[in-house]
């Protein structure tokens, strides 16, 4: 036995004694006094009270510090033009007056039962309604969403629930089955989320993902009742996409409130070389702006939710996306699983050879990132959830302007389809690799 392992023996067998003599007494001392475990209790309270006491002016002043150093939430500020209500970055949010203007006349048929294929969700995306559930269920009403979240994964699972199961949704269930109060139920959400949104402003946007997984569940229910309640959310939802699409095709922001364009050149690769040269200092900076400006822009997630790889045969995980590179890491290439349009678009890979502007950025900054972690983490490495200003912070910086990501793929699809001498094929292609078809690409086109 070596003697680091004889030091190690001897500690635990002292340890065992203690222990043991410890035990003994405090035996002894509950058959001589039957409310010996009760003073204990109450001596040790006491104990653990002064050192409270003698400890919570040092605690105060570490208390007030933390919260000095919390982020103050910005004030929002709404303002309505044309009918469309924004926040002051721009950003579309919802807003009670759209509420009064649904059309409830339309009867819709589920997308799914096109193809009765499509009435099984796959994994990640049931996962992500589940998520979405709990929060409309736990945050928005007060009200548990445990006791039936079983049978929901069932529903978007495919299966078509038994008599049984409807009847427990009935009796257990207070939002989706009650038809009765279903309308007035949805107005409480809408209310709730504009007083409480999850984000810093209740963005529209949003909230139209918070119906998705509601208009899933419902469409896959077949009992009257869920279909009546089906048809209305399918309005709402139908309602608000109007205004969203509404709202991008008539592009109304193109400039900021110093009246700076928010629309960025890509044409002038000079420039974009320039700015980002000269005002953004971070590897990680240039990294982010380089993503977004040297392929076609792609949205929020598809980066935030990206990791690096050394194989192609790595990138299967569907709850990721992927930056391949080799063992000297050079960028090889992009894999996109886990993005906004993936059910129609599948598993997106892009061979990276012909981008050399985006590598020469890149390659940089992944050589200081590690292998399998993320590509831009939060500073506790893992997904950022506030990608969305850490980007916007980008392009501000860079531009000397706000400019959102929406600011920046309204730019990519101005360039697509506005620059002469590009065929149809080649815009059709632009537009399929920002993970959306060409048709949808033009409405991002801004109106001269």
């Amino acid at each position: 036995m070596s003697d680091i392992e004889g030091i190690k023996a001897h500690l635990l067998k002292k340890r065992e004694a203690n222990a043991a003599r410890q035990r003994a007494f405090h035996n002894k001392q509950r058959l001589i006094n039957p409310n010996y475990k009760a003073e204990k209790a109450a001596a040790e309270k006491v104990r653990r009270d002064a050192i409270k006491a003698k400890n919570k002016p040092v605690n105060d002043i570490i208390n007030a510090e933390k919260q000095l150093k919390q982020p103050v939430k910005p004030e929002i500020v709404i303002s309505e033009t044309e009918g469309f209500y924004t926040d002051q970055k721009g950003m579309l949010v919802l807003n009670m007056s759209y509420f009064e203007k649904i059309d409830n006349t339309n009867i819709p048929i589920p997308q799914w039962k096109a193809n009765i294929d499509e009435r099984v969700l796959a994994q990640a995306s049931i996962k992500d309604h589940i998520r979405i559930m709990k929060i409309i269920y736990t945050e928005y009403f007060d009200i548990e969403f445990e006791n039936i979240k079983a049978i929901i994964i069932k529903v978007l699972e495919g299966v078509k629930l038994k008599e049984d199961d409807i009847k427990y949704l009935k009796e257990n269930e207070s939002f989706l089955s009650d038809n009765e109060n279903f309308n007035k139920n949805m107005l409480f959400l809408w209310k709730a989320y504009i007083d409480k949104p999850r984000g810093a402003t209740p963005s529209l946007n949003t909230f139209i993902d918070y119906l998705k997984p509601i208009i899933n569940i419902l469409s896959r229910i077949e009992s009257e009742d869920f279909v009546k309640n089906y048809i209305l959310i399918s309005n709402m939802y139908t309602h608000l996409k109007n205004i969203y699409t509404s709202y991008k095709t008539k592009n109304i922001i193109k400039t900021d409130v110093n009246g700076k364009e928010r629309i960025v050149d890509y044409n002038n690769k000079v420039e974009i070389k320039k700015l980002m040269r000269e005002n953004l200092t971070s590897l990680k900076e240039k990294a982010i702006a380089s993503c977004y400006l040297y392929f076609p822009t792609r949205r929020l997630q598809d980066y935030a939710n990206m990791k690096i790889v050394r194989l192609i045969k790595e990138t299967n995980n569907t709850e990721y996306n992927f930056i391949v590179v080799d063992k000297n890491n050079k960028i090889k290439a992009f894999v996109f699983n886990k993005y906004k349009t993936s059910n129609i678009y599948k598993k997106q890979k892009y061979d990276l050879k012909e981008y050399n502007d985006l590598t020469n950025v890149l390659t940089p900054y992944v050589s200081t990132m590690s292998i399998n972690g993320l590509l831009f983490p939060n500073n506790k490495n893992n997904i950022d959830t506030d990608f969305s200003n850490t980007v916007t912070e980008v392009f501000t910086k860079m531009y000397d302007t706000h400019l959102t990501l929406e600011d920046i793929r309204n730019s990519a699809e101005n360039f697509n389809n506005e620059t002469g001498g590009r065929s149809l094929e080649a815009k059709i292609k632009f537009s399929n690799m920002m993970a959306h078809s060409h048709d949808q690409g033009l409405k991002y086109v801004a109106n001269n």
